[in-house]
């Protein structure tokens, strides 16, 4: 997959060249004081073809110099440049903006944050719900060999690969997870560096933030239309599915036997692995075993967790299905509910 400008490595002011591309439509949204964009048309002033839409969540000027008093001579330089910014634009809800978008190439969000204000004692529930919302909206207006670059800051993404990861897994953003439900790949990475704009955070006014150890990434659809793709990071999941299995008539071989077909069938997106756990005897002396399920994406296939949780369902339904099988938690619950229903009622005195 071409990836690069000038064979160097991938550059923010260089997005088109990121997916292989020279000319195309770039939209830029929450871009703080607009001096990214500023940077991006002026990389590009001598390429018409490089179509750069600068845009922000402020609705008018006046809002957005409020917040960040440099934005008064960007918006200058954008218009001079025939690349007026955007208002009113929220990423979350790209294909509602007006005037209607064309397709976009690729679409840039650096350091996405929600508003203070939005903000409760659970801050990173709305950090990971902004990410996930700004990928699915990214989707609608994306051209089919388009990309989306998402620049996080050091630690966020939770992709272990490249970035430092957090002392608590429920710290970072779940980048890899969010693009998977908006049905993204996320296939490259690589270090940030400014060359020339403002780092601000939401609210403005608080100076520039910390973007020592950032990182971009780059995210593709599923089935992406400009080439092979390999994600750096393959979703995994792990679930406990456990059954019935009478002893001498349930056989693992069977059991395995039916299960690869039945995957082959749904044309799975990930490998599942099936290892023992254990058995028991229930207290009415029937045997049921418990099965460790690991489902691991393909290479350039997405996985989301109800999709894995889906495969798993179909490796407790293939056990219960060989002969001498049976599910556990349907008859459990069958049976509560007939010994429920047989209690007799105390007779009126």
């Amino acid at each position: 997959m071409p990836s690069s400008h000038q064979n160097g490595p991938p550059s923010l002011l260089h997005p088109l060249e990121v997916i292989g591309k020279t000319s195309g439509n770039v939209l830029v949204v929450g871009d703080g004081d607009l001096s990214f964009s500023c940077a991006l048309v002026s990389a590009h002033s001598s390429n018409p073809n490089y179509m750069i839409t600068p845009s922000v969540l402020s609705p008018d000027p006046q809002s957005l110099s409020t917040l960040y008093p440099t934005s008064t001579a960007s918006i200058k330089t954008l218009t001079s440049h025939q690349a007026p910014p955007l208002f009113n634009v929220d990423a979350t809800n790209l294909n509602r903006v007006t005037p209607t978008l064309s397709p976009q190439d690729v679409v840039i969000f650096n350091f996405p944050q929600t508003p203070p204000e939005t903000r409760t004692n659970r801050k990173i529930q709305y950090q990971r719900t902004l990410l996930s919302s700004f990928l699915i909206s990214s989707a609608t207006i994306l051209s089919p060999e388009g990309g989306v670059i998402v620049t996080l800051a050091r630690g966020q993404s939770g992709v272990r690969t490249v970035d430092a990861l957090r002392p608590h897994q429920a710290d970072h953003w779940n980048l890899v997870e969010a693009a998977a439900n908006a049905g993204f790949l996320v296939v490259k990475s690589w270090r940030y560096f400014n060359l020339g704009w403002m780092n601000l955070g939401c609210g403005g006014g608080g100076g520039e933030f910390d973007t020592k150890g950032a990182n971009c990434f780059l995210c593709v659809r599923e089935g992406w239309e400009g080439g092979e793709v390999k994600q750096l990071v393959n979703p995994e999941f792990t679930f406990d599915v456990s059954f019935w299995a009478e002893d001498g008539v349930w056989k693992e071989e069977s059991f395995r036997e039916l299960l690869a077909c039945r995957l082959l069938e749904c044309d799975s997106p990930a490998s599942v692995d099936v290892s023992f756990v254990e058995e028991w005897i229930s207290p009415d002396l029937r045997r049921a075993l418990k099965f460790r399920v690991l489902v691991v994406a393909r290479d350039d296939r997405c996985l989301t967790r109800e999709s894995a949780k889906k495969l798993a369902d179909i490796v407790k339904e293939t056990g219960a299905k060989i002969p001498g099988g049976g599910t556990r938690g349907g008859e459990e619950k069958k049976r509560k509910r007939e010994k429920e229903h047989s209690v007799t009622k105390p007779k009126d005195t």
